[in-house]
């Protein structure tokens, strides 16, 4: 089973590498490539961080919430614990 698995990757692995070292000419034969990449790039990640925020703004309050809500559910058995004990 492992020597299967590892054919598998051994596979997956070269056909990755010729993909990236065959693409690598097509992008040099264009000399604006470079700089459409970089373009397309830079609003990909642009995007993909205000999305990110966006759902951290969304998520966060919740989060907090729930966090708080059980922090001070264990607090509050924890006093009556101790008030239970002494008495």
């Amino acid at each position: 089973m492992k020597k299967t698995m590892r054919n598998k990757w051994t596979r997956m692995y070269v056909a990755l590498t010729t993909l990236a070292v065959a693409a690598t000419p097509i992008l040099a034969s264009d000399p604006t490539a470079d700089e459409q990449i970089k373009t397309a790039l830079q609003t990909s990640f642009t995007k993909i961080a205000s999305d990110m925020m966006g759902v951290v703004v969304t998520a966060l309050p919740i989060g907090l919430g729930i966090i708080g809500a059980v922090f001070g559910i264990k607090k509050g058995i924890s006093f009556f614990k101790t008030i239970a004990n002494k008495a």
